[in-house]
């Protein structure tokens, strides 16, 4: 597999009242030394396949059978080569650790989201809902107290039992709910 040749970077040089330097193009073949280990994965894939084009346009591989060929040896030279021993091991650990925290941070952002939605979902429930059965409890707990407090009252005053009753009082304020009552109750 051949790589195209490199050609020297082309130097402009302004003068005047600028100083004298020197300017590269971004994407000159000079630039190619600092990326070059990402670039040469991709240069023999494509000096193979620009191959496969020209025997295409040249008819000099009759049968599909080569073209197979040339796929095939393409497929194996852009297989990215891991380092053995120990820093084949701590870049393998590397890449594991990033992508189990990719994962972990996606599959939280995604619980979190879940977990505000039905968050949202029991508070605005239970405000609407919940609170005001809470209310009515208690307002419930201080009127049997205040009946509670009158029918002691009257009792003092000599009341009986069924005298309070006609007059209207619940029979939980007349009588305090015993404790086997209680555990009857199904």
């Amino acid at each position: 597999i051949e790589t195209p040749p490199r050609t020297p970077p082309k130097h402009k040089q302004h003068t005047g009242s600028q100083s004298a330097t020197t300017h590269h193009h971004p994407f000159s073949y000079a630039h190619l030394s600092v990326v070059e280990s990402r670039v040469s994965i991709f240069i023999p894939a494509l000096a193979i396949r620009s191959d496969i084009d020209s025997d295409k346009n040249d008819h000099r591989i009759a049968n599909s059978e080569g073209r197979k060929r040339k796929i095939r040896t393409m497929a194996k030279s852009t297989a990215i080569q891991t380092s053995g021993g120990m820093k084949g091991f701590f870049q393998k650990a590397g890449k594991s650790f990033l992508a189990g925290g990719l994962w972990a941070k996606e599959t939280s952002w995604w619980l979190m989201q879940k977990g505000g939605t039905v968050g949202l979902f029991l508070a605005s429930t239970s405000m609407v809902i919940l609170m005001p059965l809470v209310f009515e409890i208690n307002r419930e707990v201080q009127m049997l107290d205040s009946e509670r407090l009158q029918v002691k009252e009257l009792r003092n005053q000599g009341h009986s039992d069924r005298q309070l009753q006609e007059l209207g009082f619940q029979s939980s304020a007349l009588h305090s709910p015993s404790v086997a009552s209680l555990g009857g109750m199904k």
